[in-house]
Formats: structure tokens, C-alpha cells, sequence
């Protein structure tokens, strides 16, 4: 079955079994299918240099261009016997099962992630959960006590040199943030309270020309204070920071939030813990990816 209005989007399908028989409409055509497989048939029409060249048969208006049935039945394709149809098919079929079933372990992973933040990342005295051996109270601090609060936006063509970048603030032309005069990288929130990252030498995946909050020079843990500040900023800043459909934080906002601190060992401890979470996290994204390039590549090879 296709779309004859959007045959240049890929708009093809598979019928299931249960609709068998009914009508469709005159712009969505369905067709039996003999002697070949569908699916197999499926994976050739979404390729692009399939639906992307032939779709430019499509006659009507620039805005209501349809591929009817008797220009799609005309189109050549090239198909293997049958039962090599149904070989591939099983082979694509075994790695689209791989890639739902990497999906599900990404989402439980991160559920998992989340969960462990709620429980112990806390706004109360004690975390609902804990490290065995730890029972201090936990202090309450505000940021600009516990880190260095730099603001103003990074330059467009900054140019990193000898582990500094070239940031720009209010009232100052340029100065040099050295990220190598603490442990690891910088601290950065976005001024719209949306992001929360880290600001590493060699890359730049922060936007140039948006206000950002650079936290460095920190008397607590780095790791901690950085999933401290991603646990409580959406919650505390983002929505009162609204003003229309824009966020926007204002200096105060950063400098008077308030963090709960436990003593430093727990605080590292937490800190390797939520980076361990996140290397996994990155790990099974990246396995994601290369099962996703895999189906890519074979598709790319097996269909002529």
C-alpha cells in the first residue's frame, strides 16, 4: 500500500492481516502481492534512490503531485528468487528485533538513572537512600558559596589555546575561562535553564551567541555539584524563568540556588556513581548506533 501524495516521503506500508479486504481511498492504492515477499518488497521501496528518483514521475501541481497506480505498477525493480527474498527478510527481521530490544534497555537505563537522582539527590536533610556508613546531615548551601559564577557568552570563533577559552561578559571586552586550572571541566548552564553540561577543551557543543553560566573553581565535588544542579535547575528555575514561550535566567537565579551538600567522601562517592550510570548509558547508545549503521550498510548492499 502507498500514498500517492506522498510517495516522495516514503509513504508505503504493509497491510496487516486483520484489515484484509477493507476499502481503502482512491490516493492510498493497495495491491496483492504474488510471487514475491512483502516485506522484502517493503525494504526496497523505502531506499531513497528508489521513492526519491521515481517520485519525480509524480503529475499535478507543485503541491498535489500523485504517483497513480498505473505509473507505480510500470516502475522496474530487481528481485532475487523468492527464497533469497525470505532469507533477507529473516536477516532484517533479526536486527530490527535487536535494535527494539537495545531501545528498551536504553529507556530502562535511564529510568533507572532518573530514579537513583530522586532518591538521592535530596531538598531534605537526609537522601531517602544512602552509601553504607554515611549518617551526617546534609548542609544546605547556596551556589555562588560553594563555586566561582562567571556569565556572558562564548566567543563565535572561539579558538581553544593552551587549555583557555576566549569568553565575553557584561562590561568586559574578553577574558580568558582556563579550565585547567581546576579538576576537569567547567560547569556550564544555558540561559534558558534547559541544559546543564560540561565545558570540555575539545569540543564546542554549546551555543556561542546564547547567555551562559559558567561554574569552576569549586569547594565541592565537581561530579556531584554538576548532577546536584541537573536534578534541581528544571525544577526550581526553568518554569519561573518563563516569560512567554522564552525562558530566560537572570544572574540571581544561579547565584541563589541552593544546593544540599553532604560530607566530601560522600560526595565523591555519589559523583562516580551517577558517571558510571552515564558511561553505561553511553556505551549502550553507542552499541544502538552501530546495530542502526549495521541495517543501514546491508540494506545499502543487498538491494541493487
Amino acid at each position: 500500500m502507498y500514498g500517492k501524495l506522498d510517495f516522495l516521503h516514503a509513504a508505503f506500508g504493509i497491510v496487516p492481516n486483520n484489515l484484509n479486504n477493507y476499502e481503502s481511498t482512491i490516493d492510498s492504492p493497495a495491491f496483492d502481492v504474488k510471487n514475491a515477499n512483502s516485506s522484502f518488497l517493503l525494504n526496497l521501496f523505502l531506499r531513497k534512490n528508489f521513492y526519491l528518483y521515481y517520485g519525480e514521475r509524480a503529475n499535478g501541481s507543485r503541491k498535489a503531485r500523485r504517483i497513480h497506480e498505473k505509473d507505480f505498477l510500470m516502475m522496474p525493480i530487481k528481485i532475487p528468487s523468492i527464497q533469497e527474498q525470505n532469507q533477507i527478510v529473516f536477516l532484517i527481521k533479526i536486527i530490527n528485533k535487536s535494535i527494539t530490544l537495545q531501545q528498551r534497555k536504553l529507556k530502562q537505563l535511564d529510568l533507572l538513572k532518573k530514579a537513583m537522582l530522586q532518591q538521592i539527590l535530596t531538598t531534605n536533610d537526609y537522601p531517602k537512600i544512602r552509601f553504607r556508613g554515611f549518617t551526617n546531615v546534609w548542609d544546605q548551601r547556596r551556589l555562588e558559596k560553594i563555586a566561582k559564577i562567571t556569565t556572558g557568552k562564548l566567543d563565535a570563533n572561539a579558538m581553544v589555546k593552551n587549555g583557555k577559552y576566549d569568553f565575553y561578559t557584561s562590561g568586559i571586552k574578553k577574558f580568558k575561562i582556563n579550565t585547567a586550572a581546576f579538576e576537569g571541566p567547567a560547569i556550564t548552564i544555558a540561559g534558558n535553564g534547559a541544559t546543564v553540561g560540561y565545558m570540555h577543551l575539545a569540543d564546542g557543543k554549546f551555543n556561542a551567541y546564547q547567555r551562559t553560566y559558567v561554574l569552576n573553581q569549586f569547594t565541592v565535588n565537581r561530579l556531584f555539584l554538576f548532577y546536584s544542579v541537573k536534578k534541581v535547575l528544571p525544577r526550581s528555575i526553568y518554569q519561573s524563568a518563563r516569560t512567554g514561550n522564552i525562558p530566560y535566567i537572570v544572574l540571581n537565579m544561579i547565584t541563589d540556588l541552593k544546593v544540599n551538600v553532604p560530607k566530601e567522601k560522600e560526595q565523591k562517592k555519589i559523583g562516580e556513581l551517577f558517571t558510571e550510570i552515564q558511561a553505561i548509558l553511553i556505551n549502550q547508545k553507542n552499541r544502538l548506533r552501530c546495530i542502526k549503521d549495521l541495517k543501514q550498510y546491508l540494506l545499502q548492499n543487498i538491494f541493487l
